[in-house]
């Protein structure tokens, strides 16, 4: 590893829940080794293949915006914790995306056949793995930034409400095998229709995704079973 290369207060900052293979931590954009792992993320084949822009792989300077987020995108570094070993402990695995602009909406509205109310906020979760990262570090990465957003939601909602009150998505192509895995491996259910991505692109059935909705439910389930006993927030780890 380059000298100089590693922020010591990535460590600090990340965090993990009870039972979780990995940490959870935001991208620092300063952070030479930081800037290194997310390059290496979008030049790999799975991203190029897969990921919407893909194709078009960042230079260092767009990166460094790009994982900035913005008022309506929040980008989580998955962050190298239990199963990774020397150097690499602490340092980026790969990265989870959570979208709140319109075109989650408007994704998510042609996916269910109906309009949504204003009043229900719709998320996106995009993830993407590093080529090197071990089995199990996106899922379990998922599974907290999602964790997040409820725990976000509890906080403030009315006294006794704890479903939280928003809709978050996720679109795969039916055969990217590895996310259906991680996805259902997070609480996500796959709906009955497939979408396109683009509206434009509605009518060509080769462009068609899989759709599905994260049951809130079926999340704590999984993470209760995972610790052996309900989510009580995160550590510094």
């Amino acid at each position: 590893m380059p000298e100089g290369a590693f922020s010591p207060e990535n460590l600090i900052k990340q965090t993990r829940a009870v039972g979780e293979a990995a940490a959870i931590r935001r991208v620092n954009s300063a952070d030479k080794m930081d800037i290194t792992k997310m390059l290496e993320v979008w030049r790999s084949r799975d991203v190029k293949e897969y990921i919407v822009g893909g194709e078009d792989s960042f230079k260092r300077g767009e990166l460094k915006s790009w994982v900035k987020g913005g008022k309506y995108k929040e980008i989580y570094a998955v962050s190298g914790s239990q199963k990774v070993e020397g150097d690499d402990k602490g340092e980026i695995q790969g990265w989870v995306v959570v979208d709140g602009t319109s075109g989650e909406r408007e994704r998510a509205e042609r996916g269910l056949g109906r309009k949504l109310g204003d009043e229900l906020p719709v998320l996106e979760v995009a993830f993407a793995k590093h080529p090197d990262a071990p089995a199990g570090q996106i899922a379990s990465a998922v599974r907290q930034v999602c964790l997040l957003i409820s725990q976000r939601d509890a906080q403030n909602a009315p006294i006794g409400e704890v479903q939280p009150k928003r809709l978050v998505t996720a679109f795969v192509e039916p055969d990217n095998e590895a996310s259906i895995r991680v996805l259902e491996k997070c609480g996500f259910v796959r709906q009955e229709k497939m979408v396109s991505y683009f509206p434009e692109d509605a009518e060509d059935t080769e462009s068609l995704d899989l759709f599905y909705l994260l049951d809130w439910q079926k999340l704590h389930d999984i993470v209760h079973g995972k610790s052996g006993e309900l989510f009580d927030g995160f550590q510094n780890r």
